[in-house]
């Protein structure tokens, strides 16, 4: 794993090793292909399957995160190369979305209505600073919009930015991280709950694996204690929706 190396999604992860002269579907030994299609051929997988956000754990390049449109997560381990570079052999695993576990996701009496699938919009993990400040390397996810959509904007009852632990594969374990302190402010109230206000870009300080930054539908936030609060990032920003964040 080189600087020369980059990835793309579509359904597959696609890898380059060649700064994209040349390019792969990342599999198994036996020749099974990562996708997050779920459907069988001949029909075709939908759009609301591929791949929406990828990102490279700083601390181990060979672990690869993918977060698909219909809020899928997936870690990937590439395990075997060639001579040249490329990928001869990955596993992966999948956590879903968690508006899918019942516990993670309840409707409670007058609410406006249940998040039934998400988009990921962006995937982030921290760069650690010693051995074992965080459990497992958590990835932090934001679940947002593509835009794309004339729908209202949806309620994911405990929030749009989530950590998941990978420690076990198996049953990863989501955390919600949403707060009131996430909440988009229109210059009059009624204000953009903190379950509505898209979250669409993550970034973590390089040095500080706890400081996270997450750009809003409306503004950026803050947090210096890995998501347990959340402070408005704003002064002198524009009251509009933010796509992208580069530290």
């Amino acid at each position: 794993v080189t600087s020369s190396t980059l990835y793309l999604g579509t359904t597959r992860l696609w890898r380059s090793h060649n700064r994209g002269t040349s390019w792969h579907a990342v599999a198994k030994l036996d020749g099974t292909v990562f996708t997050t299609a779920t459907a069988v051929l001949p029909q075709k997988p939908t759009q609301h399957q591929g791949i929406s956000a990828i990102c490279v754990d700083p601390n181990d390049p060979k672990i690869i995160y993918v977060g698909a449109r219909d809020g899928r997560i997936f870690q990937v381990v590439l395990k075997a190369f060639d001579a040249d570079g490329k990928v001869t052999d990955a596993s992966w695993s999948a956590a879903t979305s968690p508006a899918n576990p019942p516990a993670l996701d309840v409707v409670a009496p007058g609410d406006p209505g249940q998040f039934l699938s998400s988009y990921c919009t962006d995937l982030a993990v921290p760069k650690l600073t010693g051995p074992a400040p965080l459990p497992n390397r958590p990835v932090y996810v934001a679940y947002g919009s593509d835009y794309l959509s004339w729908n209202l904007p949806q309620h994911i009852c405990r929030g749009r930015v989530w950590k998941v632990d990978f420690t076990n594969v198996a049953t990863p374990v989501w955390t919600p991280l949403g707060t009131n302190g996430l909440e988009g402010k229109f210059p009059e109230p009624p204000h953009l709950i903190h379950q509505q206000n898209f979250a669409n870009a993550l970034a973590i300080d390089p040095l500080d694996p706890l400081h996270i930054f997450v750009g809003c539908h409306i503004g950026v936030y803050e947090t210096k204690d890995g998501g347990t609060s959340w402070q408005p990032f704003l002064d002198g920003l524009p009251n509009v929706p933010v796509v992208d964040l580069q530290f």
